[in-house]
């Protein structure tokens, strides 16, 4: 992430993290002696995971899918430059934005301060910035605004192993 992100494609799409996944699973299958794994996946690692499971079914016995990407009714984000500087205040609005006015808080001041201070420790230039900010490849929300819009990167059907999928209220 040193060159000018404009002219460059989204980094680190679930095509490119779901061969790194499946990489590190032929690892650990190596490593232990076992010929499949169970995957608990958040988010935008949902993609990563599914796509993975429909990929390569022989390595996943089990798929927990949490916060699961889901389409959603709306429009196509905007075309992201291939990463983007993302600050504290950022990171704050993301965990907190979607939740209502009238739920408690899912995360504590004190409890994302110190999380804050190790998210900085992640670049080792992010504190030559103003704000503090740490090099983030775009390739996640490039893939999760596609998805909302029901451009999945993989078909659902070709994961045979169990799946759990876990949603919240809002």
């Amino acid at each position: 992430m040193v060159e000018c992100p404009d002219s460059l494609a989204p980094l680190c799409t679930v095509d490119d993290a779901s061969q790194q996944l499946e990489q590190a699973v032929r690892f650990i299958c190596r490593h232990h002696g076992t010929e499949r794994v169970s995957l608990v996946a958040h988010s935008w690692g949902t993609l990563v995971s599914g796509c993975f499971a429909a990929r390569c079914p022989s390595l996943v016995n089990r798929l927990v899918l949490f916060g699961a990407i889901a389409k959603r009714d709306g429009k196509v984000g905007p075309n992201y430059p291939a990463w983007r500087l993302v600050s504290l205040e950022d990171q704050w609005q993301r965990f907190t934005a979607e939740v209502p006015a009238d739920c408690p808080p899912v995360l504590s001041r004190r409890h994302f301060t110190e999380w804050g201070e190790r998210y900085l420790d992640s670049d080792q230039t992010s504190r030559s910035r103003f704000p503090p900010s740490v090099k983030t490849p775009s390739g996640p929300w490039h893939d999760i605004g596609r998805a909302w819009m029901g451009d999945f990167p993989y078909e659902p059907a070709q994961v045979h192993a169990p799946v759990a999928i876990i949603r919240g209220e809002w």
